[in-house]
């Protein structure tokens, strides 16, 4: 399995490709996906969370999106350690909405 980290710009790219280069990476990804690990990380979501408003159909997408490349696959680093986590970034996103009020 071959890990792979983008940057948010990248990610959110992939939702509606507007380049040639965005739709062949799609297009990769699609076919290939089974191969492929896809990686997010709390920076990923300090940039998700800037678009947070309960109507914004954009921010959704964006989750949604992250979660379907993604699969779960979150790395979090603490300043000293990199650890690995296993959640949806939709499932993560909720349980920080818990704790804070977005």
């Amino acid at each position: 399995m071959i890990r792979i980290y983008l940057d948010w710009n990248v990610f959110s790219g992939l939702k509606n490709p507007r380049t040639e280069d965005l739709r062949e990476l799609k297009e990769l990804i699609q076919e290939n996906k089974n191969h492929l690990q896809f990686i997010y990380s709390d920076t990923h979501f300090e940039d998700l969370i800037k678009s947070y408003m309960p109507d914004n159909k954009y921010f959704n997408e964006d989750l949604n999106n992250l979660d379907y490349l993604t699969e779960g696959h979150r790395i979090s680093h603490d300043g000293k350690n990199t650890k690995p986590y296993l959640h949806l970034p939709s499932d993560y996103f909720k349980s920080l909405k818990t704790v804070e009020s977005y």
